[in-house]
């Protein structure tokens, strides 16, 4: 049906302007002698109109009205359009008639840019075509968007741009997909795109840097001791977005060093005297239109014939949505130009590919470049301190993928841009474990020259290490994460320093204990949080704290879950559940204004249902903001219409005075579970207040012979028999 929808909304109006110059010809080409010089005529208006179209739309409309207004307004154009063609049609001649056509588009253009209300920019951002198997339910896409909130949006004339900030992580977004953010998965490959290459080039003095994105792969390349800096940036409003990270990228831009050149980073590189000693490339997946000339043969012998003597060349690509003969292809177009090649695995998604002209080595300045305070801040913020850790992130060297890539067969080229119609296929796709497996028959301890100064034991126990990592990835894929944690067990223990390693270990420790904990082991539950905490200052030890927390609660342990949730609030401020929980504790403590306080601050922090109707409760417990807490508890319904949330808005409807709402709502919510004790005693409750005894008897009866011995029923035995007494 959703299909049908789409079709018919996109296929009639086409089919529909696609008659319009047919019709045109009709009711302008009346004289059959004069007939071609007529259609000729019609025909340049039409082109005219296009080009005017094209430019007026980009230059003018979309910057002075917005997307959603300049839509608007030509819509209204069409609709006026058409009422002239019927005017004409019609042979109108009376003076008010003439009028109709002018006078539609003054009401038209007013109605749109004065009544048309604003777009909703989380919806336009929210990259369905692209995060659909996330979100799965519209009401999952809307739940998503409540805990967002958007610092930046611009809509440019190559592409909107977003900023969003969501528990206290900050993305940016181009079209409504995610090129960038602060997460620690994202930092290590923006940081160890400038480092890897920096470090490994014995003497850097110029670097360009092709894709600004967040600008943090911009601000670590500052942190060496170059002369010069050029960053061309093809997005104008990319580089606005970017100064929302400038936590992350230590105010890149500012630096005198920086040569920021807005333009295409391909014209730039054939245009340009200059030559590099490192050229890093960072654009977007390559299944994104125009981006594709970016990741061909062509490309790389471009940018390799601007390397210096000794140089070079940083590729970031992914393994995410791409197919096997994808990411080989890559390696070998990349290996093609660059005989001296190796790759490197950050996660589980993103690769670095470095190459150069003649051998690189992994030689003694890479030592003494990470001993540089500044470079050793910038690598200590994803993990990595020391010369083994960087080490770690090796996968293959130049012999081995030429192996990888030789299944292939083909190169990415100008000619057949494989990997911009290909890449595509696989966008929804989960692809990873795949290539996870054939970067393990791949993976080598590191085999750079220069590397036989470090310990052959201490990098093969890496080695091993990481592979072990690797497997489990496979296993969680294929059997789950309680077959893959004892791995996982194993790799940290033979490298708990390794930053891929501590990452995957963390994350399944979290795992593991909310399974645990949705299974009813709270106890194991905690403990498996426990051991998350294995690095408190690690960037997930926040959410580690937070379920350590829920399972510290749910064993009874309060004051050890309220001293986790500070401790989560203390890593991480924008984190609403954490303040949800502690104003849970709160309220059960007695303490009834700071659990509001608690909530008020979660539910700013992201709208959810179950804090709105938390809020809702402690107001009329409080006895104020009576109406603010009936609106608080019809949200909690609107988002999620469950039981509870239904007897909170009954109950708040009732301290209004409104018992045949309150009523309503406390049989919608027995509607969905008819045994709900509080919803009965609700219902009873509400009628006893509007004089329906006999009705509130009936509930009550019913609710005592279930046997329950909660407090509703215990409330409803109690009032039944002081009924019973009158």
């Amino acid at each position: 049906m959703q299909v049908l929808l789409s079709g018919i909304t996109m296929l009639l109006p086409a089919f529909i302007m696609g008659g319009l110059f047919p019709l045109f010809a009709r009711l302008y080409a009346r004289d059959i002698a004069a007939v071609g010089g007529e259609i000729g005529r019609l025909y340049a208006f039409n082109t005219l109109g296009s080009i005017l179209g094209s430019v007026a739309g980009t230059l003018i409309f979309l910057r002075v009205f917005g997307m959603e207004k300049s839509l608007m307004l030509i819509g209204a154009v069409y609709v006026v359009t058409g009422t002239a063609v019927l005017l004409k049609l019609g042979e109108f001649r009376a003076p008010l008639a003439r009028l109709a056509a002018p006078a539609a588009v003054g009401i038209s253009a007013l109605a749109v840019l004065f009544a048309a209300p604003e777009i909703d920019r989380k919806t336009v951002t929210s990259g369905v075509y692209r995060y659909a198997p996330v979100y799965e339910t519209v009401e999952g896409l809307k739940a998503n968007m409540r805990r967002i909130s958007i610092l930046f949006y611009d809509e440019g004339t190559d592409a909107t741009v977003s900023v969003e900030k969501s528990r206290g992580e900050i993305s940016i977004l181009i079209d409504g997909k995610a090129d960038a953010s602060s997460g620690i998965k994202d930092m290590q490959t923006q940081v160890l795109l400038a480092q890897l290459p920096l470090l490994l080039h014995p003497a850097p003095d110029s670097v360009l840097v092709i894709g600004l994105g967040s600008g943090v792969t911009l601000g670590s390349a500052e942190t060496h001791d170059v002369r010069w800096i050029e960053c061309v940036e093809l997005l104008r409003n990319v580089v606005d977005a970017s100064s929302y990270m400038n936590e992350f990228n230590s105010d890149c831009l500012a630096d005198p060093r920086v040569d920021l050149i807005i333009g295409d980073g391909r014209n730039h590189l054939l245009l340009t005297e200059r030559a590099y000693d490192v050229i890093i490339s960072e654009p977007t997946n390559p299944w994104i239109s125009g981006v594709g000339d970016l990741f061909t043969e062509e490309f790389f012998r471009l940018a390799a014939a601007r390397l210096k003597p000794g140089g070079i060349m940083c590729a970031w690509f992914h393994t995410y949505h791409m197919g096997d003969r994808d990411v080989r292809a890559m390696v070998g177009t990349f290996k093609s130009v660059f005989p001296d090649a190796c790759l490197w695995l950050v996660n589980d998604g993103d690769i670095i590919l470095l190459g150069s002209l003649s051998p690189f080595t992994f030689g003694e300045h890479v030592d003494r470049g990470m001993l540089t305070p500044a470079i050793a801040r910038d690598l200590d913020r994803i993990w990595i301190r020391s010369v083994g850790d960087l080490a770690s992130f090796f996968i293959a060297g130049s012999d081995r993928l030429a192996e990888y890539a030789e299944p292939a067969r083909e190169l990415n080229t100008d000619d057949n841009m494989m990997l911009e119609f290909s890449a595509g296929l696989k966008v929804i796709e989960s692809t990873e474990p795949v290539h996870i497996a054939n970067f393990l028959d791949l993976a080598e301890p590191l085999s750079l020259a220069g590397a036989e100064r470090l310990s052959a034991e201490d990098l093969a126990r890496r080695s091993r290490a990481r592979k072990l990592a690797m497997e489990s990835v496979l296993l969680v894929s294929r059997r789950g994460m309680e077959i893959a944690m004892p791995v996982l067990d194993e790799a940290f223990s033979l490298c708990p320093t390794d930053p891929y390693i501590l990452h995957k270990y963390v994350e399944g420790r979290m795992i593991m204990g909310s399974m645990l904990y949705s299974k009813g082991d709270f106890e194991g539950a905690r403990m498996e949080y426990h051991g998350a905490l294995v690095d408190p200052g690690y960037p997930l030890a926040w959410r580690a704290y937070l379920g350590l927390g829920t399972a510290q609660a749910a064993t009874g342990d309060l004051a050890g879950a309220r001293e986790s949730y500070m401790m989560s609030l203390e890593r991480n401020q924008d984190n609403p559940r954490a303040y949800h929980n502690l104003g849970k504790l709160e309220r059960v403590a007695g303490d009834i204004y700071a659990a509001m306080e608690a909530f008020e601050h979660s539910l700013r922090l992201e709208g959810d249902a179950g804090v709105a109707s938390d809020l809702s409760r402690v107001y009329m417990e409080l006895g104020i903001n009576l109406e603010k807490a009936a609106r608080l508890a019809e949200q909690a319904v609107s988002w999620e219409p469950s039981p509870d949330h239904y007897i909170t808005l009954g109950w708040a409807h009732n301290r209004l005075g409104d018992n045949r709402e309150g009523e309503e709502a406390m049989l919608k919510a027995l509607k969905a579970d008819p045994d709900n004790t509080e919803a009965m005693w609700g219902l009873a409750a509400i009628r006893l207040s509007s004089g329906d005894t006999e009705g509130a008897r009936s509930v009550l009866k019913h609710l005592v012979t279930l046997g329950k011995d909660d407090v509703y029923s215990r409330r409803a035995r109690q009032k039944l028999a002081e009924l019973e007494d009158r």
